[in-house]
Order: C-alpha cells, then structure tokens, then sequence
C-alpha cells in the first residue's frame, strides 16, 4: 500500500475484522494514529460476529465518538443473544425500528419467547414490525406463532402487507409445521379481501402452501383459473 491513509488501512481492518481475523485487524487498529468512526464501528461489528461480546463492549467504551451504526450493532448484538433488557438498555432511543431490529435477532437465534413477551410489552407497533417478526416465525419454523400474531393484526386494524403474506404462506406450506385446513382457507381467504390474489408471488405461495400441505388440488386449481391472467 503506497499511501497510509485512513481511509485505506480502515478498509484493511474491516476487511480482516469481516473474515473473523479479529488478531490481525486489532494489531493494526491498535497501530494506527488516528482512527474514524467507520473504523471503530467495524472493529465493534467483528467481534460480535465471531462471537465474542466482551471486546466488543471494551470497544465500544472507548470509542471517542459513537454514530447510529455503532449503536445498532450493540443492540443487535446483545439481541442475537437473548440479552433483551441489555439491548433495550442501550437503545439510543426507544423507536419502533429499534424494537424491530431486537426483536427479529431474537427470534432468528431462537428465543421466541423473549421476542414475544418484548413485542406484547410495547404500547403500539406498526406493519413493518408485525412483517419483521412474522417473517422471522416463519424462518424459523414458528409458523403457529406467525399466525396468531396474524390474527391479532386482523383483531387492531393493522393492515397486513405483500410480505406478511409471502411468509405465512411459506409457513402453511411446511408439513410439519402446517396448520388446519380450514386455516388455510382464512389465510386465503385474508389475501384475496387485501387484494394480493392477483400478486404473482402471492398466489405461487397459494398454489404452494395448497399443494404441499393439503393436496386440496381442485382447490388450487379453481383458484388458477379464477388468477389466470397473472399466473
């Protein structure tokens, strides 16, 4: 490297601290006369990922100046490891996108539970959080849990969106996780009164979930001909 500048060692150190060479991205952060705020940021965000909390929290310290970025890979952080009240601790500011990012990780790394007691604690929530966490039950084989969440959207008014659809559909179609029949049926019958049973990728959800799950093929097919100008 010709020229030491900062901006190119910190895209050294974020590339080794990306690859998990967390000992040879500290060797040259530790050597570097002036460091910028992306350069503690991807020091704080490769530790985590290799699963050490504690430097992180070091870092994190003493970084001179902290931006959103740091903040949230803190947070997520501490999410993705079941510390809910850690994250929400440090939370800059207790916004609806905070809560979504935490809640999320949590499910991802399996602590439904903790996801679930945090959601029904906040005093209101939007249809990008419901999204967040449906998807994530979803990913994670808690379709169940999508479902009920679902039902409790349809019982406040909040209006389901193409991706809280894509994902319960996904859910259903899981054998081992599907529900009722008759589920399937209200969750159809949900997308066509929100008006996506004409969305491409909705109704290959429908003609999935109808296919794998229940065999109800004259079903899917009565509902092929009634999409057939998009399918």
């Amino acid at each position: 490297m010709s020229q030491r500048d900062v901006a190119s060692w910190t895209a050294v150190v974020s590339a080794y601290a990306f690859k998990g060479h967390l000992d040879c991205a500290l060797h040259i952060f530790d050597r570097m006369p002036s460091r910028c705020v992306v350069l503690w940021n991807a020091m704080v965000t490769g530790y985590p990922q290799s699963g050490y909390m504690q430097p992180a929290e070091e870092l994190f310290r003493r970084a001179p100046k902290r931006n959103s970025v740091t903040w949230s890979v803190m947070v997520h952080a501490y999410a993705r490891l079941g510390h809910l009240e850690d994250a929400t601790i440090r939370m800059p500011q207790q916004s609806i996108a905070s809560y979504t990012s935490i809640i999320s990780a949590s499910v991802e790394k399996g602590f439904v539970e903790s996801a679930r007691k945090l959601f029904e604690e906040l005093p209101q929530y939007d249809v990008v959080l419901c999204s967040a966490l449906i998807s994530a039950y979803a990913n994670t084989g808690h379709g169940k849990e999508g479902l009920e969440l679902f039902r409790k959207m349809d019982q406040e008014g909040v209006q389901p969106d193409k991706i809280i659809f894509v994902s319960l559909l996904d859910a259903c179609a899981n054998p081992s996780k599907s529900s009722s029949a008759a589920e399937a049926r209200t969750l159809h019958k949900s997308v066509t009164e929100a008006g996506f049973q004409q969305d491409l990728t909705v109704g290959t959800g429908l003609v999935n979930m109808y296919c794998k799950c229940w065999k109800m093929l004259e079903v899917c097919w009565k509902m092929l001909e009634d999409s057939a100008g998009s399918l």
